[in-house]
């Protein structure tokens, strides 16, 4: 493949400008279990109750004239939503960790800062879009840094993540799915794409994306 149609098959398929027919949103990604969602992901939705739940005792044991005992129940309560929010700070999932890759890796391409890029994928990236091959890191990585640096054809004015989700598929494994919204800076002309990306967690500990597949573009 000529590098000029390497460097419009990876813009597209990354960013999802002028590429891919558009399509209903894809499945959601499996949710994770209940209770890492409400302690360590989202502990709003538990703390919440928590924190209503100790003001509410404080004021039903009050108009029974039992203040003492609303006190203790109060500050029970008041505790364990400490403990949440203490919990959510100090673990970060799996989850997580995987979806705060997933952003800086269509942040780094969308600045196609290639330095960056490189580092979040694996040795023998793969891109999942019609007959395209990635022939090595390096000339992706290169097609990148012309197609979407300055004055590149498909270099963006903006664009930003409108939705990520993720799920852990083995001790290991990770997939993301991303809806990316992204403004082409020569023409102004919007667009968003839906992508799948697979991830691997090295012996360091970092998620590294082998697999892109874009889905769709509206």
């Amino acid at each position: 493949m000529p590098e000029h149609d390497i460097a419009a098959a990876i813009a597209s398929a990354l960013v999802g400008m002028n590429a891919i027919t558009g399509g209903p949103p894809p499945n959601p990604l499996p949710a994770a279990p209940l209770l890492d969602r409400l302690i360590f992901e989202q502990p709003l939705l538990l703390s919440v109750p928590l924190g209503a739940g100790a003001l509410v005792a404080l004021f039903v044991f009050n108009a029974r004239a039992q203040l003492r005992r609303g006190l203790l129940v109060a500050m029970a309560l008041a505790g364990l939503t400490g403990l949440v929010w203490l919990a959510s700070t100090l673990v970060e999932t799996k989850r997580e960790s995987v979806r705060a890759s997933t952003r800086d890796l269509v942040n780094a391409i969308g600045r196609a800062d290639t330095q960056r890029a490189g580092e979040l994928l694996s040795d023998d990236p793969e891109i999942r879009y019609g007959v395209f091959r990635v022939p090595s890191r390096a000339a992706l990585l290169v097609a990148i840094r012309e197609a979407m640096g300055p004055g590149g054809r498909y270099e963006l004015q903006s664009w930003r993540i409108a939705e990520l989700q993720a799920t852990i598929d083995g001790p290991s494994l990770a997939r993301t799915q991303v809806l990316v919204r992204a403004t082409e800076k020569s023409t102004g002309a919007p667009g968003s794409l839906w992508a799948v990306m697979q991830w691997e967690r090295d012996e360091q500990g970092r998620w590294r994306c082998f697999v892109v597949e874009p889905l769709n573009l509206n």
